[in-house]
């Protein structure tokens, strides 16, 4: 569900003078680094955007102070890094925090998602419809239920042709979904040798030049987005849609179209709120609990919500409508959670057990408190338990980490820095034993002279 308050949408600069550099805090539990050139300057907020990045979960946003600040001749941007462990509905929480104090344009926010932390940005996307500029997929795997509500982003996928994280004809087979179902795709094809498995940094330049030039016809594209999601009967997604062209500058004077828009959208809701009253009214509280619920969470996190909210604090003074509307919201809980199964349940069938723990997990956590969650928690912990699937989880938890070293000790091979070389090996036998990188460093150990 978005979480966005539209209030937000349209908040000022925070009164506080912004901090400059590179800053690293916490947010909800985990960490986020955010990079702020030296050049900005608070009075021209509006003319930068914001660049977030979704890592892996063994990756440090520390380790990220870099990745863009190389490319400021490109476009004026602050860089958000956020770690795995910042929960997915606080992410958008973060992003206007930094848009506010910062006072940045919301028509220049790109997502990029690298590795296991891809999964993250789509959901946002997904999430958030017309909230994002662009969608970077840097190595990543991109979601088996494509959701209409992202077609109206630019979306650039990243990919090099030896990457061991996603094989190359997967990642085309990517482009080729993503084009079937409409989306605006451009893949960027990459061949790096050794460095196959490392952040693009320098082929950022031509992401960020492709993103700049799609930003032309950005309220456009939203304005076709919005038209959609309103013919395919989603009022209050659309109308998120809306407000994000509203939030860039584009006023309904100066489109009719999207005027139009909003007037359709306010009666579809006044006539579906009163629709909901006649029900309780007439004692079908089980009705008008699940249209206000359904209609609480297509209109969450925009200007609407309160008429929905309102509607409901009227009818909760009644006992009846009250059980009836907690009884519904719990089976809402329920089969939102379940809704999330096929995915992990498709990494089990292709054996693909790291995804499926991860995706188990991941259901656990979001969706606590449910029988599902219980479920989905007891699966990943079956998956974990198998002898014969033990090592594989391992060597992909030590997977990153791994390859670094290895590639820092093959490094000091060729400049004939075999003590060095030894150093790095040896680390991973240690570190990380039981593991097949363990036994790979291992021969190089005994390999070196």
């Amino acid at each position: 569900m978005r979480t966005l308050a539209f209030a937000l949408l349209l908040a000022l600069p925070c009164a506080a003078e912004p901090r400059e550099g590179t800053i690293e805090d916490t947010w909800k539990g985990g960490k986020y680094l955010l990079y702020v050139p030296g050049s900005y300057q608070a009075a021209d907020g509006l003319k930068w955007g914001l660049w977030v990045t979704m890592i892996p979960p063994d990756h440090n946003s520390a380790d990220y102070v870099e990745v863009w600040q190389e490319h400021a001749q490109f476009g004026m941007f602050l860089s958000l890094v956020i770690e795995a462990k910042v929960p997915q509905g606080e992410i958008g929480s973060l992003v206007e925090k930094t848009v506010a104090e910062y006072g940045l344009s919301r028509h220049r926010i790109g997502m990029a998602g690298y590795a296991e932390g891809a999964p993250r940005a789509w959901r946002f996307l997904f999430e958030n419809p017309g909230k994002l500029a662009a969608l970077a997929a840097f190595q990543g795997e991109i979601p088996r239920d494509l959701k209409d509500a992202g077609k109206a982003t630019p979306v650039a996928l990243v990919y090099d042709k030896g990457c061991t994280y996603v094989k190359f004809a997967d990642a085309r087979a990517y482009e080729k979904r993503l084009n079937e179902h409409g989306y605006d795709v451009k893949f960027f094809e990459l061949n790096r040798g050794d460095h196959r498995d490392e952040w693009p940094a320098a082929e950022m330049r031509d992401v960020l030049l492709w993103v700049r030039d799609k930003g032309n016809n950005r309220a456009a594209d939203l304005l076709k987005s919005a038209q959609a999601l309103l013919d395919e009967g989603h009022p209050g997604r659309a109308l998120a849609v809306l407000e994000s062209i509203l939030s860039q500058g584009v006023g309904e004077a100066e489109s009719p179209v999207l005027a139009e828009m909003g007037k359709k959208i306010g009666e579809s809701l006044k006539a579906e709120l009163k629709k909901a009253g006649d029900a309780a009214a007439a004692g079908e509280m089980d009705a008008a609990g699940a249209a206000l619920t359904e209609l609480g969470e297509e209109y969450a996190g925009t200007a609407k919500a309160a008429a929905v909210e309102a509607e409901l604090k009227r009818l909760s003074t009644d006992p009846k409508f009250q059980a009836a509307l907690e009884a519904r919201q719990k089976a809402r809980k329920e089969e939102a959670a379940r809704a999330e199964f096929p995915e992990a349940e498709a990494f089990e069938a292709e054996r693909k057990w790291k995804l499926a723990v991860d995706a188990w997990k991941r259901i656990a956590a979001e969706h606590a408190g449910t029988e599902a969650a219980k479920e989905a928690a007891g699966r990943a912990e079956k998956i974990a338990s198998d002898p014969a699937v033990r090592k594989e989880l391992a060597d992909a938890e030590a997977a990153s980490a791994c390859r670094k070293l290895m590639q820092m000790g093959d490094a000091f091979v060729k400049n004939r820095l075999v003590d060095k070389a030894r150093a790095k090996y040896e680390e991973i036998v240690k570190k990380y034993p039981g593991t097949s990188f363990a036994e790979e460093a291992q021969r190089k150990i005994e390999g070196l002279k």
